[in-house]
């Protein structure tokens, strides 16, 4: 019956939590890896920061991929880098909310890890 509830637990954090997540098409997912990009090519001198930011990178990645089904480095132009940059106030209260969700969801997930643990305990 433990593994049960916890297991519930499990499935239901990620589910609640997900529904805060903004709504983004492809070209968000483009347009975010290229902003997470250049964030973390500025960050250098913090490398905590950077790693964050290089991981974000990675996340916007594979949406995108896994949405489209294509190689980002075919479709990552420098007009969508260009407006990324021209628009970096918009871009990153944009893309740092969906970070801030991803965030939350694997904080959520990781409480609900540890629940399932503690209740094997």
């Amino acid at each position: 019956m433990k593994k049960l509830i916890a297991a519930a637990a499990i499935l239901s954090v990620p589910a609640a939590v997900s529904a805060q997540t903004p709504d983004a098409d492809p070209q968000d997912d483009l347009k975010c890896a290229a902003w997470s990009a250049m964030i973390a090519g500025q960050m250098q001198d913090d490398e905590k920061t950077a790693n964050a930011f290089g991981l974000a990178m990675t996340y916007f990645i594979g949406r995108y991929e896994g949405a489209t089904g294509r190689d980002i480095a075919k479709d990552l132009t420098p007009e969508i880098v260009m407006d990324a940059a021209g628009n970096m106030e918009a871009t990153t209260e944009f893309c740092a909310a969906r970070m801030e969700s991803l965030g939350r969801r694997m904080e959520g997930l990781g409480t609900a890890l540890k629940a399932a643990g503690d209740a094997e305990g």
